[in-house]
């Protein structure tokens, strides 16, 4: 019933192996230029009364591998920053939505067997990024990767959110192939007071409530604490429509047609996993130098429905049973995690900076046919100590080393609690009564790493950045991720960046301890090697221009389903171009963007229909990127004409894709897997969404009504209004798609 899931791009969500959970050096520097106060050192005027060509010359205090800030300008990568005051402008009502608002080149899909994907630059094949909270991986490291944290509707806790865009493991660590989406909290000495935030939305229903409080304890001690929940009921199928690509009957005889709304009632879109409210709550301790602090999230994601059990033969499968009968597939997770961070003076010229973390992730899934088919717990342990040798004051060299301790295939604590179970274990171990998933074993593993940056400024306008990380891991080989950045600044408005980098990525952990049992060896590993280029340009006091073109040669690993094991599945090269205009001034901030993502080759393709689903290229249907928008233009806008108004706009446009249509195309040529079931990417010839534009337009609006209180409504996906087709967001692996409502929701904010 997995048909082209054989081997299908999970492309292995993160490599466990090269945390980089504490290896979090901040290459940020703001796409849109929209820095508030807390994001850079303290000026004598405030940021929103600068001009760009005041901001760049603002040293940017970010996390880094060496301690101290890059000037704005000088940032060695493509980084967005978002800030907290473009969260609250935004409305944005959870992670997906909001990166997809800023982030040049960047969107997120659904899908029916895992949690939505997010994808940068054309790589959107499963989870390759690492998303971070205070420096802290938060990417489950046995099966799901970047889980947590993007689901939830609370967002007040964090002050600013940095998304490199292209590969990072250098200095991220391993599993930043696609990108890195760094978070970073308020502490207490960033947020002062006590702020009570609630939110309803109707169209897509929900409700949240959040505190937070930042207090001072001393001179030197403060303390930031914050609390969140909400309730998800989701969107009826009238305002969210499922849109099958197929056509054919349903289990009652009712004609189903392909680009038409299903018929037959489905549950809502939308809803909180398990009927659970999500959480989130945070505390951290700060005193000078130190600071402590623990973080509990949790969420999970209702999934929607793959097509072919909605429809009967030729498209879909045979005997399906009404919807009602089906368990609404989903992903769910509980995390807590503590980390602690020390830096100390040693002399003028020397300095050493500690890291300790620990977390336990619960993870759990639900297949379709009843019963969870993957839940297991992991325990991981971090340590890290770095040096910095402040040599002169135009060069800097950091080294250090990190340690990792993780322990696996633990019995839940919770969501809801039982044994480790996992479909890679089916087969393998003692498996569960319906046979499709195994009890997983309990095992532990080690991963050591080494890591060196050196900075140095050779001229006034030539600076080079040079950055070596090596991990090695008792089930993998030795992973080698060096990056080069070389920064030109002819003059005070020009820049120019060269970087190369290669990122790396192992299999998942749950994948490494297969590997060892079956054949006693080591698994495969994911490379992805890239050459970007940049240049920055100011025009005058409020507008800038920007292009950064890159190529990616991408070594891919994927998921087998006749071997229940991943496998390589091919090299592709990726190039594209991402243009930018910032444009800022008193009352009005204004960013506009344009991607392009491109396939240029896919060499040492694996052949057959059940090979991979990059790309339907290698076998002689068109020649671009499958599941990914070759263009994709974005703009938004703040505009505040008088000091308690503030308006908000933006809009996403994805203009087709080309790849989606080819795939489809070929997958109608095969027509069914091995095993005689229709695949999941048969999609009636009638119907042609993929040449059409896709579209997200918000507004919204906040009036301050005094220092203390605050309103704002906001519209989402409102071209829907017009034309419905704007709002498909297409669903991976399938020719469906489920339909974003058009929907409102209200902020109320009070801060005592």
């Amino acid at each position: 019933m997995q048909a082209i899931r054989n081997m299908r791009i999970r492309c292995k969500q993160i490599p466990w192996i090269l945390t980089a959970s504490a290896f979090t050096l901040a290459l940020a520097a703001p796409c849109h230029l929209l820095a508030d106060t807390n994001t850079v050192a303290q000026p004598a005027k405030s940021l929103y009364d600068m001009s760009i060509e005041e901001l760049v010359n603002v040293e940017v205090h970010v996390r880094k591998l060496c301690d101290g800030g890059y000037e704005l300008r000088k940032v060695p990568a493509s980084v967005t920053t978002i800030t907290s005051e473009d969260i609250r402008d935004s409305g944005a009502r959870n992670l997906n939505e909001l990166l997809e608002i800023y982030v040049p080149n960047l969107l997120y899909l659904r899908q029916s067997w895992e949690a939505s994907q997010i994808g940068m630059r054309g790589v959107v094949e499963g989870d390759n990024y690492l998303l971070l909270v205070n420096g802290k991986v938060m990417n489950n490291f046995v099966h799901a990767g970047s889980l947590s944290e993007r689901d939830l509707t609370m967002l007040g806790d964090i002050e600013e959110i940095q998304v490199v865009r292209g590969p990072g493991s250098a200095v991220y660590g391993a599993g930043a192939l696609s990108g890195v989406i760094d978070i970073k909290t308020f502490d207490g000495t960033t947020f002062h007071g006590t702020q009570v935030t609630t939110q309803a939305g109707e169209g897509d229903e929900f409700y949240s409530a959040e505190i937070k409080s930042g207090f001072d304890l001393g001179d030197n001690a403060h303390v930031f604490l914050y609390g969140g929940i909400s309730d998800l009921p989701g969107a009826n199928n009238g305002n969210s429509p499922y849109i099958p690509g197929i056509s054919g009957p349903a289990y009652n005889g009712t004609p189903v047609v392909a680009g038409q709304n299903y018929p037959v009632p489905l549950p809502k879109d939308g809803q909180m996993y398990n009927g659970l409210p999500p959480l989130k709550f945070h505390g951290e301790l700060t005193i000078g130098d130190f600071s402590i602090w623990t973080r509990f999230t949790r969420g999970g994601e209702v999934l929607p429905f793959d097509q072919r059990w909605l429809v009967g033969p030729p498209y879909g499968f045979s005997d399906n049973p009404p919807p009602g009968q089906y368990q609404w597939q989903a992903v769910g997770y509980q995390q807590i995690s503590v980390g602690t961070d020390y830096k100390k003076e040693i002399s003028d010229n020397w300095e050493l900076a500690g890291r300790l973390g620990c977390s336990t992730d619960d993870y759990v899934r639900s297949g379709a046919t009843g019963g969870l088919i993957d839940a297991n717990r992991e325990d991981i342990y971090t340590a890290r100590l770095l040096a910095t040798w402040n040599s002169s004051p135009v060069h800097s060299l950091t080294f250090g080393a990190e340690v990792l301790h993780g322990e696996f295939g633990l019995p839940t604590l919770g969501y809801p609690g039982g044994p480790a179970i996992s479909t890679a274990w089916a087969g393998i171990t003692p498996t569960t009564p319906d046979e499709n998933t195994g009890f997983m074993p309990r095992w532990s593993s080690d991963t050591y790493s080494l890591l060196a940056e050196d900075h140095w400024d050779m001229t006034p306008n030539w600076s080079l950045y040079s950055d070596m990380r090596i991990d090695k891991n008792d089930q993998t080989d030795y992973m080698l991720s060096p990056r080069a950045a070389l920064i030109y600044t002819p003059s005070e408005v020009d820049t120019f960046k060269l970087i190369l980098s290669q990122a790396v990525k192992s299999d998942v952990a749950e994948e490494l301890e297969v590997e060892n049992e079956i054949n006693g060896s080591k698994d495969d590993t994911e490379t992805l090697r890239a050459v970007e280029l940049s240049y920055n340009r100011l025009l005058g006091e409020h507008f800038s221009l920007g292009a950064n073109s890159f190529f990616n040669d991408f070594h891919i690993i994927g998921w087998d389903d006749n071997s229940n094991h991943s496998e390589p599945v091919g090299d592709a090269d990726i190039v594209g171009m991402e243009l930018e205009a910032t444009y800022q001034s008193k009352t009005l901030r204004l960013g506009l963007s344009q991607g392009y993502s491109q396939l240029v080759a896919f060499r040492n393709s694996v052949q057959g229909e059940e090979g991979q689903a990059i790309s339907s290229e290698p076998y002689g249907f068109g020649h671009d990127l499958n599941q990914w928008s070759t263009y994709i233009t974005k703009l938004h806008f703040t505009y505040q004409p008088v000091s308690k108004f503030r308006f908000f706009g933006s809009m996403s446009v994805f203009w087709g894709w080309p790849g989606w249509k080819s795939y489809t195309d070929y997958a109608n040529s095969v027509g069914v897997d091995s095993s005689g079931d229709p695949l999941d990417f048969l999609r009636n010839p009638n119907y042609n969404p993929y040449d059409k534009p896709q579209a997200r337009l918000d507004l919204g609006a906040t009036y301050d009504v005094n220092k203390r209180l605050s309103i704002g409504i906001h519209g989402y996906n409102l071209l829907g209004l017009f034309d419905s087709e704007l709002n498909d967001r297409f669903i991976m692996f399938s020719s469906s798609a489920q339909q974003d409502p058009v929907a409102v929701a209200m902020t109320l904010s009070y801060k005592f």
